[in-house]
């Protein structure tokens, strides 16, 4: 799949070890990805949530932050649409 909007996940970056690990490898993961449909997202990444079948929010490891995306199944494209800061109150 290609990857657009990496530049969302700058305001991200940098801010621990932690998140610049699982940011390389949702990356890494998602731009080598084959997905036809929502539920081949859904079985990747089983914790993630379809917002309808072309939208969805993944939940980053450390729960701080949602990235929402928009994918474009026949194109092979998944476009980063928004990162979403938790109002939750997380432990880390």
């Amino acid at each position: 799949m290609r990857l657009l909007g990496r530049d969302k996940l700058t305001y991200i970056k940098n801010r621990s070890k932690k998140i610049d690990k699982w940011l390389a490898s949702w990356v890494s993961e998602l731009t080598c990805a084959k997905w036809h449909c929502e539920n081949d997202v859904l079985l990747q990444f089983p914790t993630t949530q379809a917002i309808n079948s072309s939208s969805f929010l993944f939940q980053m490891e450390q729960g701080k932050y949602e990235i929402e995306v928009f994918i474009l199944f026949p194109q092979k494209t998944v476009l980063i649409r928004n990162l979403i800061e938790s109002t939750k109150d997380n432990n880390e």
